[in-house]
């Protein structure tokens, strides 16, 4: 049983008229519509990169962020060690003066 009828099949945003010739389908595209179809696959391409672009900004800038955070509680532990070391020099100090007395 052969015949002959036009198939619309969505794929992926883009419609393919497709003929059904027994056991094959054909892909009937005329050229205006496969360069329409390559520019709109391009535009898509390219608004994607972006929005990853984008994803991948923010979470830079929130590594970024963590890690300004973690410097600066980092510098006031070293800071908090450094006048402890002073102190505890200081207390050296008085001692060996001590003792020489």
């Amino acid at each position: 049983m052969r015949f002959k009828r036009n198939l619309f099949i969505l794929t992926k945003d883009f419609i393919i008229l497709q003929k059904q010739r027994g056991d094959k389908m054909v892909d009937v595209l005329p050229m205006e519509q496969a360069i329409l179809a390559v520019i709109l696959a391009t535009l898509a391409a390219i608004v994607y990169s972006l929005r990853m672009l984008f994803v991948m900004e923010k979470r830079v800038a929130r590594i970024e962020f963590n890690i300004e955070k973690l410097v600066l509680k980092l510098s006031k532990e070293e800071e908090e060690i450094l006048k402890e070391e002073e102190e505890v020099k200081e207390e050296i100090e008085k001692k060996v003066l001590k003792k020489k007395k």
